[in-house]
């Protein structure tokens, strides 16, 4: 996953900054700056911490509902996140399964005369080469259960897609194994807690009466709040990863004329 960009952050605020100014009347206007550039203070930095988290968790559901999970859905991850705690789980499977063995003739394109008594002649030279030809498969699943994922009841497919391809080899051995899988999975519980009742709303507060709560930043709350944003910050990088492997996997062996493992299929069931 990229590192944050603060330049690339400070050029989009800057952009939005420019169409608010479009709208407001010009007054108004010209008083707008960004917070770091204006002298200010923080009454209360645990309600910043708390809008801050809040914004995140907001986020993230935003980018679930991006990639087809429905507020129905997320209900219902809620409701099995009181009893059970909740996952998202990312599948990957790779097959490459040989499809058959061809012989062929592959002419030199230069050419060698050669005398024979009076006359001269043209020779080309045609060498026998042996081709292997292998079916590659490509596909994904995205989902959501409770507990591990053992009771169909509890288990939400979110979305999935794949692709094939056939490849030519001039060696025996196959480019890849005949199976894999690979799995991630993240336990999203801690997102779920932290949503009202209906689901759509973020309800983080950190706990100013407990007597682990030192600061904004040094207490239990915010500690378990990072601890969540780093398991799923790796999980996206896993996932990632994996899909611009596949389609890198087609760029290098797929013809170029064959459909493309289509990256943004994300969102596509």
């Amino acid at each position: 996953m990229a590192l944050y960009d603060e330049d690339a952050m400070r050029a989009k605020i800057d952009e939005c900054l420019k169409t608010v100014a479009v709208v407001l009347d010009n007054n108004k206007a010209a008083t707008i700056a960004a917070a770091d550039r204006v002298s200010h203070q923080y009454e209360d930095k645990y309600l910043l911490a708390n809008n801050l988290t809040n914004m995140s968790i907001a986020c993230i559901l935003n980018a679930l509902e991006l990639i087809g999970v429905s507020h129905t859905e997320l209900g219902s991850l809620k409701a099995w996140n009181a009893h059970r705690a909740v996952s998202l789980k990312f599948e990957r499977r790779l097959k490459c399964k040989f499809i058959k063995e061809i012989e062929r003739d592959v002419e030199d394109p230069t050419r060698v005369q050669v005398d024979a008594g009076l006359f001269r002649t043209t020779v080309k030279t045609i060498t026998k080469v042996k081709e292997y030809i292998y079916l590659i498969e490509v596909d994904y699943t995205l989902s959501a259960h409770s507990g591990v994922g053992n009771n169909p009841a509890e288990v939400i497919h979110i979305t999935s897609a794949g692709s094939q391809l056939e490849t030519t080899s001039r060696i025996s051995t196959a480019p890849f194994k005949e199976s894999t899988v690979d799995t991630f999975d993240v336990n999203i519980s801690w997102l779920l807690k932290h949503l009202d009742e209906a689901a759509s709303t973020a309800t983080f507060s950190i706990n100013r009466a407990h007597a682990s709560c030192f600061t904004p930043r040094q207490n239990a709350d915010v500690e378990t709040a990072l601890q969540f944003h780093r398991s799923f910050e790796s999980f996206c990088g896993d996932v990632f990863c994996k899909l611009r492997s596949s389609y890198e996997k087609q760029n290098c062996y797929g013809e170029a004329t064959a459909a493309k493992f289509d990256i943004s299929a994300i969102n596509t069931s």
